[in-house]
């Protein structure tokens, strides 16, 4: 909690900004006597079971609307606006504009704050509504036990432990999903990579692993998008009594740069009898396949390519002779 010091460009509020986009929070402005109110809703917002529905980011004052998916497993959702003077009209499946006497619950109405909770909400596609006259932000979470994990991992694996939660940039991947519980879904069918502003990045589609049912993952290999571009994964299948349901991840991500390879040897120097077979080691971290050239005395002898997982390589000087074969030998690796 801070104040904006009267300037919300000033780089320090636009951080707090950034913080709550990629961690699917939102940033409140208020007057110091409204703190106990968002306070309240706060404290009604931590729940166990709170699912990520939409998280957008809108830069401009605008009218638009959104579709909201909710299917059998969803209790409850509530809806969030973050900006100058916020509306927000819902329209459930039946096409009937909701009353707010009758229908759903206001949380939090403030000047720059429009918080409503509709509880055991009609199946079906829901039109949401929103206005507001300046940038603002939309959060939409529900109640429900259906959730999932993931991970990336350039081969499919039906264990999260061997995937990476991040997927490395420049690098094809697979995203491997786990399903929290398999019963409440009949198939999930496809993944998105949506962007902070709504803007779908990457759209895959998902098959269920032969060996694990609650395991998923992408048909084919894709290409991440670029390390400064966060993203949320939403997940879209059909639930358990044939509706359909979507989630979003608990958080934004990103891709990361891999680091260069780190080489090491045992010793700078070695002595070796003449015909007598010898191997020179050397000892690589990568987190990415790579290329080992060996040289001598600058001159190239061999060159091999090697998955990441392979952390020592060797060269086998098969009979050493004094002229030919003393010198010094470079070890030279780089990443794929």
């Amino acid at each position: 909690m801070t104040g904006d010091c009267g300037d919300q460009t000033h780089i320090g509020y636009q951080i707090f900004h950034k913080i709550a986009a990629t961690s699917s929070g939102q940033v409140f402005t208020l007057h110091k006597q409204q703190v106990s109110e968002i306070l309240n809703f706060v404290q009604y917002t931590i729940q166990t079971r709170k699912v990520n529905l939409l998280v957008i980011d809108n830069i401009k004052r605008n009218k638009q609307n959104y579709t909201l998916a909710v299917d059998s497993k969803l209790l409850e959702f509530t809806i969030s606006v973050s900006g100058a003077n916020p509306q927000v009209i819902l329209i459930d499946p039946s096409k009937k504009t909701l009353n707010p006497r009758d229908w759903f619950t206001r949380l939090l109405r403030l000047k720059e704050v429009y918080i409503l909770n509709v509880k055991h909400p009609m199946i079906g596609q829901w039109q949401i509504q929103v206005t507001s006259s300046s940038a603002h932000s939309i959060r939409i979470t529900g109640l429900s036990r259906l959730i999932f994990r993931h991970g990336f991992s350039s081969n499919p694996v039906t264990d999260l432990i061997r995937t990476r939660r991040q997927p490395m940039q420049g690098s094809l991947t697979y995203l491997i999903l786990e399903i929290s519980n398999k019963d409440d879904i009949r198939n999930a069918e496809q993944i998105e990579l949506i962007d902070l502003f709504g803007n779908v990045l990457v759209n895959e589609t998902i098959q269920e692993s032969p060996f694990i049912p609650s395991f998923y993952s992408t048909i084919e290999k894709f290409q991440p998008p670029l390390h400064n571009s966060f993203f949320y994964i939403r997940l879209t299948g059909i639930d358990s009594s044939g509706h359909r349901f979507q989630r979003l991840s608990s958080t934004a991500l990103a891709s990361y740069v891999p680091l260069k390879p780190v080489v090491n040897i045992d010793i700078n120097s070695i002595k070796i009898r003449s015909n007598n077979p010898a191997k020179i080691q050397c000892h690589i971290q990568s987190q990415l396949a790579y290329q080992v050239q060996w040289l001598r005395n600058g001159q190239l002898l061999s060159i091999s390519n090697y998955s990441a997982d392979i952390t020592t390589v060797e060269y086998l000087i098969d009979q050493p002779r004094e002229i030919n074969d003393e010198g010094s030998y470079i070890c030279n690796v780089t990443s794929a």
